[in-house]
Parts: C-alpha cells; sequence; structure tokens
C-alpha cells in the first residue's frame, strides 16, 4: 500500500482491507455511480448498526477525488 493508498480494485470494491495493523473502510463515489456526497459514515455491528452520522470516529475522508477512506488502528484484526 504506497503511502497508505489501498492497491488493488478488489479492496476497493471490497469496501474495506487490513493492511499493517491498520483496517482501512474504503469508498469509491465512481462504483456507485452516485453524484459527490457531502458526507461517507461507515457503520455495522461493531457500532451496533448506529446511524449516527455526527461521531467522527466513523466519518470516512477524501483521499482522491472519488475514493474516501478511513483508518482505524486494529493491531487484532479484530472485527472492529
Amino acid at each position: 500500500m504506497a503511502s497508505g493508498q489501498p492497491s488493488s480494485p478488489e479492496e476497493i470494491l471490497r469496501g474495506h482491507t487490513h493492511r499493517n495493523d491498520t483496517t482501512y473502510f474504503l469508498f469509491d463515489e465512481k462504483l456507485y455511480g452516485v453524484n459527490p456526497p457531502e458526507q461517507v459514515v461507515v457503520t455495522g455491528s461493531f457500532r451496533g448498526w448506529s446511524t449516527d452520522l455526527t461521531e467522527p470516529k466513523w466519518q470516512l475522508k477524501r483521499r482522491s477525488e472519488h475514493l474516501w477512506w478511513l483508518p482505524v488502528p486494529n493491531p487484532a484484526l479484530k472485527s472492529i
């Protein structure tokens, strides 16, 4: 993962990857054919499927023109 960037289309399509003790959540606007979103937030069972979109800890940041990401330290490779 050069410069912390996911290296494969498969990782981006899957929406997450794990490298070097970090889990990366990924969102590519082009894959979903959406207009550029104002915000991308991850949720799941590790958040109790919360719909709270205001918690900065779970907000993805724009990494490039179409790719958003959120690196989360996860050294034990847990289900965050």
